[in-house]
């Protein structure tokens, strides 16, 4: 956590379930029930492949054509759902890249 952040927790039912959580995480999980198919299909990958690039959720997890992939992971980072955790080189291209992680 964040020195001097706050979390604001809520009392809420998801599911029949009573629970308690922060703020951000149902803000987080009502932005995840407005995906479409595709962008939940590449959410899903990144969560389980957290420190994949592009061209490896793609060629790798998906094996879905790379501009299918890009456009998904553009929007789901405009809906701050998804963060570039990090960079890495890519063993096939060489070339340094992004790789990504769910909020």
């Amino acid at each position: 956590m964040f020195h001097g952040a706050t979390l604001s927790l809520v009392r809420c039912n998801i599911g029949g379930i009573e629970m308690t959580m922060n703020q951000n995480s149902i803000d987080a999980y009502a932005h995840i029930k407005k995906l479409n198919k595709k962008q939940n299909i590449v959410y899903e990958a990144i969560r389980a492949n957290p420190v994949s690039s592009n061209r490896e959720l793609a060629d790798d997890v998906l094996h879905w054509r790379i501009n299918c992939v890009t456009g998904r992971v553009n929007e789901l980072k405009d809906a701050r759902l998804i963060i570039i955790a990090g960079k890495k080189r890519d063993p096939l291209t060489h070339r340094t890249v992004d790789f990504y992680e769910v909020t």
